[in-house]
């Protein structure tokens, strides 16, 4: 009986949401989540952040600013069409741009360029957060069945859920094998894989599970 209302939840899940989107939602909440302790460390032992509390502060009211732009990143994705589709490449190129300002985060040798790598890679992630959930809003919002608007935005939220767990899980292990900057580059291979899962299987052909019939 479990077994099949598992297979039952699988199967509504996938008629709700596409798995593109899922697991690009997936991948950006791991990297983002297993990322952080790593660059904690960085900044404060190696970078001397600890010795200074006001640039560490700094660091983040930045990081904080650049996010708190997401308005302004779903416009452009609102606005900006990218060979003919408008929120795949926005995530994709939001995840690949935090995947670059990470592998440079890790190589930062002053405070000035922590302070670079580290609103970069706020304002991709941002950016890509900001075009999924303006193309989860925009594909199933506007259906005749609320139900399927609700459980699609659910499932979204539920997916970057399980991904903070699974970073915090991936971070700690990382950190257990490597060297803190070596943990903050590696995490770019997730936002990698966040950006192809976007560009090559988010589908925005049409929308899905709308209830015609009402």
């Amino acid at each position: 009986m479990r077994c099949v209302r598992a297979r039952r939840f699988i199967v509504i899940t996938m008629m709700t949401i596409d798995p593109g989107a899922l697991w690009a939602y997936f991948f950006l909440t791991v990297a983002a989540t297993a990322a952080s302790t790593g660059v904690d460390i960085t900044l404060t032992r190696e970078l001397g952040f600890e010795r200074a509390p006001e640039a560490l502060s700094t660091y983040y009211a930045l990081e904080f600013a650049a996010t708190m732009l997401k308005p302004l990143y779903a416009s452009a994705s609102d606005s900006c069409a990218i060979g003919g589709r408008r929120r795949a490449p926005h995530v994709a190129l939001g995840c690949a741009f935090g995947a670059l300002c990470v592998c440079a985060l890790s190589r930062a040798t002053t405070r000035g360029w922590a302070y670079v790598c580290g609103v970069g890679g706020a304002v991709g992630s941002a950016h890509a957060y900001a075009a999924l959930d303006g193309y989860v809003a925009e594909r199933y919002g506007a259906q005749q069945r609320r139900e399927h608007a609700i459980r699609a935005q659910s499932i979204a939220m539920a997916t970057r859920t399980f991904g903070a767990i699974c970073g915090a899980g991936v971070g700690v292990v990382v950190l257990a094998c490597v060297s803190a900057r070596t943990a903050v580059g590696l995490s770019s291979g997730w936002l990698a894989c966040a950006a192809a899962c976007a560009w090559f299987w988010m589908d925005e052909s049409a929308s899905h599970g709308v209830d015609r019939d009402g």
